[in-house]
Formats: C-alpha cells, sequence, structure tokens
C-alpha cells in the first residue's frame, strides 16, 4: 500500500473478514482431522492383529497371560496407563507403549511396570 493512500473502514473489513475465513478454513481442518484421530483411538487394540501387542504379549483379559507373576498385576495399575472413559462396565484407557487404540484396564503385558498407590488399592 501506498504511504500516501488512506486505509479505509472497507479495506479493514475486508482485511477482518478475509483473515476470519482462513482462520476458520483452517479450524474445520483440524476438528475434521482430530475427529479421525479420535475415532480410530475409541477402538480397543485388537491383541491378535496388532504387531506391538503381539510382541509385548498385550491380552486385554490379564488372567489368560500365564507369564504374569502376580495376579494383581494388570494395566489398571500400571505406570504407562491412563483412564480414558468406561466401555461396557469396564475401565479402557490409553497405553503409552501401544500406539493406536484403547487397552482394557484388566489387561496386561510383559512390560508391565506396578504403580505402587493403584497397585495398592487393587
Amino acid at each position: 500500500m501506498d504511504p500516501d493512500e488512506k486505509f479505509t473502514r472497507r479495506d479493514l473489513l475486508k482485511t477482518v473478514i478475509t483473515s476470519a475465513l482462513v482462520a476458520g478454513v483452517g479450524g474445520i481442518a483440524e476438528t475434521l482431522g482430530s475427529h479421525v484421530n479420535a475415532a480410530e483411538a475409541i477402538k480397543l487394540i485388537d491383541e491378535q492383529k496388532d504387531f506391538s501387542a503381539k510382541a509385548l504379549g498385550f491380552h486385554h483379559e490379564g488372567g489368560k497371560n500365564l507369564d504374569r507373576k502376580d495376579p494383581k498385576e494388570r494395566c489398571g495399575n500400571c505406570k504407562q496407563f491412563k483412564k480414558v472413559t468406561v466401555m461396557n462396565g469396564v475401565a479402557v484407557g490409553k497405553c503409552s507403549l501401544l500406539a493406536k487404540g484403547l487397552v482394557k484396564e484388566t489387561g496386561w503385558c510383559r512390560s508391565y511396570l506396578k504403580d505402587e498407590v493403584l497397585y495398592k488399592k487393587a
């Protein structure tokens, strides 16, 4: 813009409206992307198909795994578990070792890391 030209209200409105539209389109795209990721994250991990889960010896029902030394060991009192929600009456959450999906609090894997506070409550 030439320094001798005046910046009118019309110019100001054009700038504000254009900025709002650009920000809105970016926000919509970001929101749609997060909904796709959220939908993917709400599903339970398939312990038979997920490569990482198989490598860790993960089972949603920890009692199925004979490697477990203590019956109180489970995802719900592991340091790597963060509760997210409840599905069908069972708490589920994210495991820091498994990238996609959720695990049941009753699950267990070979990388179990006892959280002393939660373990005492179990």
